[in-house]
């Protein structure tokens, strides 16, 4: 007999008998087309005949999907160096749109999205190298009326915390035990070579005052965050002794709001750099004076040094309000 359907899958549309479109369109009177052809062509043929692609997007986002059940789960990523809001297209309908962001576990519902020609349409912003999951479950219809939120938080600064920082470097790998640096810069621009060939942890340390801004004072229940700014590669923070976050992408921010206190507040980032800046400075030694140890070393004395270290701003900001914008 027939085999019983499996339940995980579902027809995207009913093609019909022999001769159905599009192969039994006449043959292209130009020359014959490629058996394999660009993506984009399918896509159109397959368009043409009410079928839209599974995922599109007005920005070169990556994805990919699976189904769970009845559940629809799509990853979406940005493959960029730099922050991406775009409008994705999902083939589903019926569903409230989910995002759950891999990397905090936070699920939450979108604020804003809608349905048009067999598909879900959901505003997103993907920092850099950023990705997420988008997740339908629920059915519910989308929102009569266009909604006014976003469906990413917003953040407006408080104020820079400027230098001078202290950096204790981890002993035994070439750097002097600390320096102090008036600003933010990337170790492999510091004139010490052993600050510039540095790889492996250090800390930076600095005191600031919190001085409740007018954006404060007027929200006084909204939570407070640290943006570190740029970081080369990854950093610990800890804030009066507590330890705050880790971060290892961007957005390089951590909430600190139990930890942070009226008056002064002692803050620690520890940032970890790659090993290239070491074996670098290594290459233009002697044997007897390098401090890094390898079974080979592709690099030369002159290969380019990697930015490390933190480059900043650090600064402290908080989560935009109902109507307000970055920049308020």
């Amino acid at each position: 007999g027939t085999p019983a359907p499996d339940p995980e899958w579902r027809p995207a549309q009913e093609l019909g008998p022999f001769g159905m479109s599009p192969w039994g369109r006449p043959a292209p009177a130009g020359p014959t087309p490629e058996l394999y052809p660009d993506f984009a062509e399918l896509a159109a043929v397959l368009r043409a005949d009410g079928v839209p692609p599974d995922f599109e997007a007005d920005a070169p986002l990556r994805y990919t999907h699976r189904r769970a059940g009845r559940v629809e789960i799509y990853f979406v990523a940005n493959p960029g160096a730099e922050t991406v809001t775009a409008t994705a297209a999902f083939r589903v309908t019926g569903r409230a749109p989910e995002l759950w962001d891999p990397l905090t576990g936070e699920i939450r519902r979108a604020q804003v999205w809608t349905e048009h020609g067999g598909q879900t349409r959901v505003p997103l912003r993907l920092e850099a190298h950023d990705s997420l999951f988008v997740v339908f479950r629920d059915r519910a219809r989308p929102p009569r009326r266009p909604a006014t939120g976003r469906n990413w938080t917003e953040f407006i600064p408080l104020g820079e915390i400027a230098g001078p920082w202290e950096v204790r470097f981890a002993a035994g790998r070439g750097a002097p035990e600390r320096v102090t640096l008036d600003r933010l810069l990337s170790w492999s621009e510091h004139p010490d070579p052993g600050v510039r060939h540095f790889s492996g942890s250090a800390v930076y340390r600095k005191t600031f005052s919190r001085a409740a801004t007018p954006a404060e004072r007027s929200t006084p229940e909204s939570e407070i965050y640290l943006d570190l700014g740029r970081v080369e590669v990854m950093a610990r923070v800890r804030l009066n002794g507590a330890e705050v976050g880790t971060v290892w992408k961007a957005p390089f921010r951590v909430n600190i709001t139990r930890a942070l206190r009226p008056g002064d507040n002692h803050l620690e980032i520890e940032v970890a750099n790659l090993w290239p800046n070491r074996l670098i400075g290594d290459a233009g030694l002697p044997a007897g004076q390098r401090v890094a140890w390898t079974t080979w070393n592709p690099f030369a004395a002159d290969t380019p040094l990697l930015e490390s270290g933190l480059l900043g701003p650090v600064t402290l900001v908080r989560p935009a309000g109902p109507g307000e914008v970055a920049g308020d």
